[in-house]
């Protein structure tokens, strides 16, 4: 809770995976991957109650353990690979008792995202008075280097190269806002979006195997 308001976090974990499979339960420097995300969720200073969205018993036990509550089990409708996470969510908060004024979703995809971001997302929405806060990082490829390949083979550059400008990539550690927004627009996004930018070293979102070993070696040199 900060300013009176209450924050409920959420924590989507679907059995399967389509390119790196089960692997919210594969072990990531000697834990099952989703223990990194609740062990820095449980940190935070502001999280009113923590929930887990899944369909996997294994992963219901293994986070009621920790104190996660699991006030239902997904259903299979949303447990598909083209299952929308805004509907996970949106399912979530249609199937709990309690009533809150904020949602995060923390993936846990993103194990190097640390307690500190968390709270600072949370503080950057009170300070900055606004409706939503996502989490990015910077790329570093300008867009003269860019080409797409046509069906023949050959390359056609993109776009012009703008040095000047910074880009950012959403890097889907941490989504924030409003619950009342979330429902009303089916979305994290709105026209007063702040960007909470993270280091390229925690900003891994683990999708394949080489992501994993990649955010694992990351990992390890921090422990």
């Amino acid at each position: 809770m900060l300013n009176n308001k209450t924050i409920l976090a959420v924590i989507p974990a679907r059995r399967g995976s389509k390119r790196l499979q089960n692997k919210n339960k594969l072990l990531f420097c000697k834990k099952p991957l989703i223990e990194w995300t609740i062990l820095e969720a449980k940190k935070s200073n502001y999280l009113d109650d923590i929930i887990l969205s899944s369909d996997d018993d294994d992963i219901i036990k293994f986070c009621q353990k920790y104190g996660i509550k699991v006030p239902f089990k997904r259903p299979e409708n949303l447990c598909k690979d083209n299952s929308k996470t805004i509907d996970v969510i949106l399912h979530a908060l249609e199937n709990i008792k309690e009533k809150y004024d904020y949602i995060m979703l923390l993936q846990p995809t993103s194990p190097l995202r640390t307690a500190k971001d968390i709270d600072r997302c949370i503080e950057l929405l009170f300070e900055r008075k606004i409706l939503s806060v996502v989490s990015i990082s910077e790329i570093n490829i300008q867009p003269n280097w860019i080409y797409r390949m046509t069906n023949n083979g050959i390359i056609k550059q993109l776009t012009k190269s703008n040095i000047e400008a910074k880009r950012y990539l959403l890097n889907g550690a941490i989504y924030l806002t409003k619950i009342s927004h979330l429902r009303k627009n089916k979305s994290f996004f709105s026209q007063q979006t702040l960007g909470y930018k993270m280091p390229p070293e925690r900003s891994i979102d683990i999708d394949n195997h080489f992501e994993f070993k990649i955010a694992e070696y990351l990992k390890s040199k921090k422990q």
